[in-house]
């Protein structure tokens, strides 16, 4: 008899897994914060167990995520400076735990933005009896990025080019180009809008929620695919709006376009 356990990662984009609930799915700790408050329930109807800890991970241009190649190396890591209580909780269907996050600062810190990313690592469940052959549990992690900004928040985003291209499902494709300058990361949504030459209004070809733009990244890239009932070109231009959301509510990062 074996039994095989299969560790899924998985970066929270939405709030909702098969099992899990978390929110909010992004912490900023702003200057005057201290404390805040992450709550997860079980969606699911067995009982779960999680690990919470932190990881140290670099954004990439295209999207997603990197690990640092040694946990240490990351120099601007906010899990020096925040606890977390509790760092192990067991849930039952339905059930919810709120997780504390709490600030210790330093003197003198440098101005900045520092990130690591809240770890949800759900634990195997040796309780359950195992049947004849081999059975496989699928344990699923989840991440979320936390940040502790010291100094005030003022990224500057703007836009630098755009590139249509072929996708390989035949489709139109458009890449966005995005220059980020300063010590903090933007968030919000952005939106790319197509309005050919005769074209009273522009219409909206992509749109992406939660849009960040990390410290590490001078530079971010974002792929739309266009409705094959819209045609770019041969003259016209692409609008693009980065609006901010959350603590960079009513905050507008982009608001230009590129004739094509």
């Amino acid at each position: 008899m074996n039994k095989l356990i299969l560790t899924l990662l998985l970066f929270c984009c939405c709030k909702v897994s098969a099992n899990l609930m978390i929110t909010p799915t992004r912490v900023a700790f702003e200057e005057r914060q201290r404390i805040e408050r992450v709550t997860i329930i079980n969606n699911g109807d067995v009982t779960k167990s999680y690990r919470l800890e932190f990881q140290e991970k670099l954004a990439l241009k295209e999207g997603g995520y990197a690990n640092f190649a040694e946990q240490k190396m990351n120099p601007m890591a906010a899990s020096h400076f925040i606890r977390i209580s509790p760092r192990q909780v067991t849930l039952g269907p339905g059930e919810r735990q709120v997780i504390k996050l709490a600030v210790r600062r330093k003197a003198n810190m440098e101005q900045g933005e520092y990130r690591s990313h809240l770890l949800f690592r759900e634990l195997p469940n040796n309780k359950g009896k195992l049947q004849e052959g081999i059975n496989i549990d699928v344990l699923m992690s989840y991440s979320i990025p936390v940040m502790l900004r010291v100094g005030d928040a003022n990224p500057q985003v703007q836009l630098e080019d755009v590139i249509v291209s072929n996708a390989k499902n035949g489709r139109q494709a458009i890449t966005v180009l995005l220059n980020r300058t300063g010590k903090y990361s933007s968030f919000g949504e952005l939106s790319a809008y197509w309005q050919g030459k005769n074209d009273v209004k522009p219409v909206r070809i992509g749109v992406l929620n939660k849009f960040a733009v990390y410290p590490e990244l001078n530079q971010r890239s974002v792929e739309f695919s266009i409705d094959p009932a819209i045609k770019l070109g041969p003259s016209g231009k692409v609008l693009i709006k980065y609006v901010g959301d959350e603590e960079y509510t009513d905050r507008t990062f982009v608001d230009d376009s590129v004739s094509l």
